[in-house]
C-alpha cells in the first residue's frame, strides 16, 4: 500500500540514485531547463510505479526516457510533454494508419490496452523508419 511517508522516502531515495547515475547529462540539462518538469512528483512516481519503488531501477528508466525522448523528437522537448505539433509528417501518418490503437476498454488493474493491427500483409501501411 502507497502511504504517504512511504512515497516520500522512495522520492527522496530516486533523487539520490539520479545523482549517483554516471550517465546523468540529459537529465541534468533537462534540470536546468525546467527543474519544475523532471522534479514534478507524478512524473517521477510514473517511474517508480514502473519499477514497483524500486529507486535505482526507476532512476535508471527515468534517464532512458529522457535518453528516447531526445533520439526520436529532438532536444526541443527534453524538459516538456510531447505534443502532437512534434510529430513529423510520417510519425502523424502512422497514427493515423489506425496500426496501433488504445482500446476503450482497461485491463483488470486499470492500465490501457493498445492493439497492435498491422497485419504484415500486403497493403498494410509501411512508415518510413522504424523510428516512426
Amino acid at each position: 500500500e502507497e502511504t504517504e511517508d512511504f512515497l516520500n522516502a522512495r522520492l527522496a531515495a530516486l533523487e539520490q540514485e539520479i545523482r549517483r547515475l554516471p550517465q546523468r547529462d540529459l537529465y541534468e540539462q533537462a534540470e536546468r531547463i525546467s527543474k519544475a518538469y523532471v522534479t514534478d512528483r507524478k512524473f517521477r512516481l510514473m517511474f517508480l510505479r514502473a519499477e514497483y519503488h524500486d529507486p535505482q531501477k526507476a532512476a535508471v528508466r527515468l534517464v532512458r526516457f529522457l535518453e528516447g525522448k531526445v533520439r526520436f523528437f529532438g532536444p526541443d522537448i527534453l524538459a516538456r510533454n510531447l505534443c502532437l505539433s512534434d510529430l513529423d509528417d510520417d510519425d502523424l501518418a502512422f497514427l493515423k494508419s489506425g496500426i496501433l490503437q488504445v482500446m476503450p476498454a482497461r485491463d483488470r488493474a486499470g492500465r490501457a490496452i493498445i492493439g497492435d493491427f498491422n497485419m504484415q500483409r500486403k497493403g498494410s501501411f509501411a512508415w518510413k523508419s522504424v523510428d516512426n
